[in-house]
């Protein structure tokens, strides 16, 4: 179990979340109720240091490597949170199944308590969360309609425009009554929505809606993303700029893609909507240590 290993996974996952500073002086950072102290979280830069899992630098750990380890400390902690809300927890049945694939001479067994305990927690998290099962159909469907990416799916149809103007212009319009793939076909300067009605398909799946986690895999602007995962269910969003333009964003109703989600939290249920409740808890984070990414999931 190499931590080095788990920060190079962390950057690919991509996961995504809400962003804010800590408050409290004493935090490095916080998830929900939980909180890890600086002098805490320093001891564990620390401690890595000494094991040879990060460099060291003038004053400890780089920043580089500090928002690293503290992306996937907060991440681990959103997961116990949410294991617990489903009844779940990682259990010693869990830990010890993995000590029991070390050899005797493994570092591990001369790490402190503290990083063994983060460690096994990290790397048995898989596990707890295959335990979760499906919500019933009633409660998926509170989860989207409260926020869509708070039940892990988004179901994105967009119209982008060269200006603010354009873009106030085409969301009149919908408010007005017309429908969003008419306006995109009118008005959208992406060249796919005059056949797509500006509807951004999964083809990778062949589903009309994203995981949060698939989302994150597909090259769209960090900006548009940021906009995407606040779009309520049914209700246009916007205007939210990106390097492409402006852009009018709409998570399709529950009505319509109800089979769709269903179909996609099915197949596996506790890593997707673990990263619905990663979107939707309450994250801070020390200002000295940077801050929670929306569109990244990582502390930058």
């Amino acid at each position: 179990m190499i931590f080095r290993r788990l920060i190079a996974l962390v950057f690919a996952a991509g996961l995504l979340a809400s962003c804010s500073t800590i408050s409290s002086a004493t935090d490095a950072f916080s998830v929900e109720d939980t909180s890890w102290s600086r002098e805490k979280f320093n001891a564990f830069l620390t401690e890595l240091i000494e094991a040879g899992q990060l460099n060291a630098v003038v004053g400890g750990a780089s920043s580089e490597d500090a928002r690293a380890v503290a992306t996937i400390l907060i991440r681990q902690e959103a997961i116990n949170v949410f294991l617990k809300s489903q009844g779940q927890s990682i259990t010693d049945a869990d830990r010890n199944a993995l000590v029991a694939t070390l050899s005797p001479g493994d570092p591990f067994y001369s790490y402190s308590q503290t990083l063994q305990d983060a460690l096994l927690q990290i790397n048995a998290a898989p596990t707890a969360l295959a335990r979760v099962g499906m919500p019933t159909a009633q409660d998926l469907a509170a989860l989207y309609n409260t926020l869509p990416a708070s039940a892990g799916v988004v179901c994105l149809s967009h119209i982008v425009v060269n200006t603010r103007d354009e873009a106030n212009a085409a969301l009149k319009r919908l408010r007005n009554g017309e429908k969003f793939a008419k306006v995109a076909k009118d008005v959208s300067i992406e060249p796919a929505a005059a056949t797509t009605g500006g509807a951004l398909a999964n083809q990778e799946q062949g589903n009309p809606c994203f995981t949060l986690n698939g989302l994150s895999q597909v090259n769209f602007d960090p900006l548009f993303v940021t906009a995407a995962l606040s779009a309520r269910a049914g209700i246009p969003t916007g205007p939210a700029k990106s390097s492409f333009g402006y852009h009018i964003i709409l998570n399709a109703p529950w009505n319509e893609v109800s089979d769709a989600v269903t179909a996609l939290v099915s197949a596996s249920p506790g890593p997707v909507l673990s990263q619905g409740y990663l979107i939707s808890t309450n994250i801070s984070v020390a200002s000295s240590i940077g801050r929670w990414n929306t569109a990244t999931g990582q502390v930058e």
